[in-house]
């Protein structure tokens, strides 16, 4: 039995095993197509996602404001405002904005909603009106104007709770789930632009909701193009943190 055994090894030990060729460049190029299959995969999901509408109903549509700079003013209100005080380009270019920039804090209140921002706001209110929530959360540094706004359309001023430490998606979840118990809110509808809804939903099912829907306000522009194709890094930056 041994020298069977020993005559075996001898075999297999001058058996030569062939070389693997190992193409690294065939390897790279179907790792990239694989990644661009799966950008373009999540982002015609995120989009779909985000027009998609349930028709549920909820405790609590979540209006979420516009993104605020480093100095609290909100810059495309500020242009918009510029645009509707100077008429000459040249003028408005030769250190004017600066300088309005600069004495924003006076005139916070003089300043007009983003588009982009009265279009969530009057989505939240047509959800109001036929009757799919109950109160309406505006949620930002300008929630005090988003409130005006809602309330000079007809919405009961205890129907609205305004957020006003709501700077990022972060902290106006944090602030939510303080409202959930306080308000009894079991279910919410998230009222943002169609490319943000995905990565929000995802956020607040991690914080623990679990009734939570989209609509959107149907409003698009050509600078949406940006904030979709990050959409893809967003969704799963804030995936990964979160799960660590």
């Amino acid at each position: 039995m041994k020298e069977i055994i020993s005559e075996l090894l001898k075999k297999f030990s001058t058996v030569k095993m062939p070389k693997i060729k190992i193409n690294y460049k065939k390897i790279l190029i179907y790792a990239l197509l694989s990644f661009i299959l799966w950008f373009f995969a999540h982002t015609i999901y995120i989009i779909s996602d985000g027009l998609k509408d349930e028709n549920k109903n909820a405790k609590a549509a979540v209006v979420f404001g516009s993104p605020i700079n480093k100095d609290g003013t909100i810059e495309e209100a500020i242009k918009n405002e510029l645009e509707n005080n100077f008429e000459n380009y040249e003028i408005r270019m030769s250190g004017v904005f600066e300088e309005y920039k600069k004495n924003i804090g006076a005139a916070k209140d003089k300043l007009i909603l983003p588009k982009r921002l009265q279009k969530r706001l009057e989505c939240a209110f047509e959800l109001y009106k036929a009757g799919r929530v109950k109160i309406i959360v505006v949620s930002g540094y300008e929630s005090i104007r988003m409130k005006s706004f809602l309330s000079a359309k007809g919405v009961p001023e205890w129907s609205i709770i305004t957020d006003d430490r709501g700077g990022n998606i972060d902290e106006t979840i944090k602030n939510i789930l303080k409202l959930k118990n306080t308000n009894n809110i079991d279910a919410i509808i998230i009222v943002s632009q169609y490319f943000n809804a995905t990565t929000i939903k995802m956020l607040f099912e991690k914080s623990g909701f679990t009734d939570i829907s989209s609509v959107n306000p149907k409003y698009f522009e050509i600078r949406d193009v940006y904030p979709i194709l990050c959409g893809f890094f967003e969704y799963y930056a804030y995936l990964l943190r979160r799960s660590k």
